[in-house]
């Protein structure tokens, strides 16, 4: 028997209470697919339409943009595409840059990109972009601090970014870029400036910095004279990993070099080997008669000083000094920044 809407104040019987209880969970079972079908996103559902079209950059995907997405979204106003992009792998590198592909080889390098700008109102006037993608950002590093220019400026853009009269060079995350123009003018450095602005903008790298260049003292250190070496730093195999800056003291200009070895005996392991190393190519050790520093090795390269020590599981020293006095100098400054940073 069914009850009656005088029977019922609400004016809802049964059938009715029913039918929107099976439509509730009819609608709760179908969302619940949806959303586990990846078909319901609810910030989608939810958000504006301004939100819509330009995304929180927390769910920006850093890095996840493919070289030739970079190379074509950093164009300057005002200059177009000229050609097509070229990819070069390891095979085909030495095609593009004969005669110094062994470098990039031998940091780590995966794969190089190119893509030409040119003057909308004079395709006589372009820059060519060379976006090498070297798998790591100590890699990248290694590159851009080895082929620096002596005649290079630093730009503010970023921390490792530098000019000359026809190019910029820059190290941002995994990738060196260089950007080299036709000829030198005011119009082309000011595009390949902009150019890396967006470089850096719109494609920021992590951040990057090399635990070693801490156990370098900044006094009298010359800036962007730090090189990387990752393999065979000073002709010798063992040297993996080197660090190296040029210091000026008393108009005199020197070179100390840090690297580090883990474990126990590691860095001293390495100092004995070095020196047998340079002993084997006529080179002389000599002695002083109260060293400052604790285990210093001096060997005489003909006339080339090279004076290293061993601090925990670091091993430093100054590389081809001419002057043995001053390179004494240096290595007590050496010895004593790193001790003041407890790495003994």
């Amino acid at each position: 028997m069914t009850m009656s809407n005088k029977q019922n104040p609400g004016g809802v019987n049964a059938e009715t209470l029913c039918s929107i209880a099976i439509l509730f969970a009819l609608a709760t079972i179908a969302g619940a697919f949806l959303l586990v079908q990846g078909g319901f996103n609810r910030d989608s559902l939810f958000a504006t339409e301004s939100q819509k079209r330009f995304p929180a950059p927390a769910t920006i995907k850093r890095g996840g943009e493919s070289p030739a997405e970079i190379l074509h979204n950093i164009q300057s106003p005002g200059f177009k595409l000229s050609g097509a992009a070229e990819t070069f792998n390891a095979e085909t590198l030495s095609n593009k840059i004969d005669g110094r592909a062994d470098l990039y080889l031998e940091c780590g390098f995966v794969r190089l990109d190119t893509l030409r700008f040119a003057k909308e109102n004079d395709p006589a006037g372009w820059f060519e972009v060379f976006l090498y993608d070297m798998g790591a950002p100590e890699n990248a590093f290694a590159v851009y601090s080895i082929q620096r220019r002596k005649d290079g400026r630093d730009a503010t853009l970023a921390p490792f970014v530098y000019t000359v009269e026809n190019a910029i060079f820059l190290m941002h995350g995994k990738y060196y870029t260089e950007m080299v123009a036709s000829e030198a003018s005011d119009v082309l450095n000011e595009a390949m400036m902009t150019s890396s602005q967006n470089l850096l903008q719109k494609h920021p790298p992590e951040a990057f910095s090399l635990p070693e260049m801490s156990l370098l003292p900044e006094d009298a250190r010359l800036k962007g004279s730090e090189k990387l070496f990752l393999k065979n730093a000073f002709g010798f195999e063992k040297f993996s990993r080197v660090l190296t800056a040029i210091y000026r003291q008393n108009e005199k200009e020197m070179m100390a070099f840090v690297t580090t070895r883990r474990g126990a005996g590691g860095a001293r392991a390495l100092a004995e080997e070095y020196r047998r190393f340079l002993v084997s190519l006529g080179g002389e050790e000599r002695k002083v008669a109260e060293p400052a520093v604790p285990g210093l090795i001096i060997i005489d390269m003909t006339g080339d000083i090279e004076v290293f020590f061993c601090a925990g599981d670091i091993l430093a020293g100054i590389h081809a000094a001419r002057d043995k006095d001053a390179a004494l100098v240096l290595v007590w400054k050496l010895y004593t920044h790193i001790t003041t940073l407890g790495r003994i």
